[in-house]
């Protein structure tokens, strides 16, 4: 992630004369030493020393563009040389477009559940090697700042040069399932499994997009799966349940709603599952 520092750098350094520097540095100087970019950027935005669409403007272009030329050619650079490495048979399309936008929640059939998209802590995933870590990091600063495509491009230049990452695989199919790219989460995530099979972030996106397509006997095979994993989650007993309900495996429904209501978490979801049960059992 891009520092609160690299940021201060480049506004200091700036000539224009509406920028008042010395309110500038007393910010600076009152962050936290851990701050990030995003808690800079906030600060002066708030302030009002900035305008939001300024501050992110000088972001892009002068700290995040520089950063991702330069890693795309290190990375371009890291396949030519690493003789492991097969080059893919034909190009990735690239499928973010210019109107596509970030959406926290996956709809699931008529409105009747809104599930949110999980968002991996990427400090914590396991890296291959610094450039694939610097660049899976830039490419969620620039999906923070809505670069889907530049997002997209890092990420995928990303997975080629480091075929088994596991940060590049899991940040595509969160950006893909984020602009509700369905189909593509699916080739990523199985993509991924080949290589880390039973991986929980990938098997919960995967799922979720198999359900938002209609898959829900995929769906439920991978909840199952999921279901045998070390942390269980109790929500995803009441998407199991949905899928069950979907296909017609009732009895089955019954049981995960039930399940789901006795373990006494995610209380926003109680009312639409009291609602199946009441349906089901009537």
């Amino acid at each position: 992630m891009i520092s609160a520092e690299a940021l201060y750098k480049v506004l200091i350094a700036q000539t224009e004369d509406n920028l008042d520097k010395t309110l500038l540095q007393f910010m600076y100087n009152e962050l936290p030493k851990d701050a990030s970019l995003n808690d800079f950027r906030e600060e002066l935005v708030d302030s009002g020393l900035m305008t939001y669409s300024s501050v992110m403007q000088i972001c892009f272009s002068q700290l995040l563009v520089p950063r991702s030329k330069l890693l795309l050619n290190r990375l371009a650079e890291h396949r030519k040389n690493n003789i492991s490495f097969v080059p893919q048979t034909h190009e990735h399309k690239f499928q973010i477009g210019e109107d596509d936008q970030l959406s926290t929640s996956v709809v699931l059939g008529d409105g009747e559940l809104n599930i949110k998209i999980p968002r991996s802590d990427l400090s914590i995933l396991p890296f291959i090697h610094s450039d694939e870590k610097q660049a899976v990091m830039l490419a969620d600063d620039m999906a923070n700042l809505n670069e889907l495509k530049e997002c997209e491009l890092i990420l995928l230049e990303t997975a080629d040069s480091f075929p088994s990452s596991i940060a590049s695989g899991i940040s595509l199919c969160w950006l893909y399932l984020s602009t509700g790219k369905y189909k593509e989460v699916e080739t990523w995530a199985y993509r991924l499994l080949e290589h880390h099979e039973g991986n929980v972030i990938c098997l919960r996106m995967l799922a979720i997009a198999e359900q938002a397509s209609n898959k829900h006997l995929m769906a439920m095979s991978n909840y199952q799966h999921l279901l045998i994993s070390k942390h269980v989650s109790p929500l995803w007993y009441l998407l199991l349940g949905y899928s069950q309900q979907k296909t017609g495996c009732n009895a089955e429904a019954i049981e995960s709603y039930r399940t789901f209501l006795q373990l006494g978490k995610f209380e926003d979801y109680y009312p639409f599952a009291r609602q199946q049960l009441k349906e089901l059992t009537a």
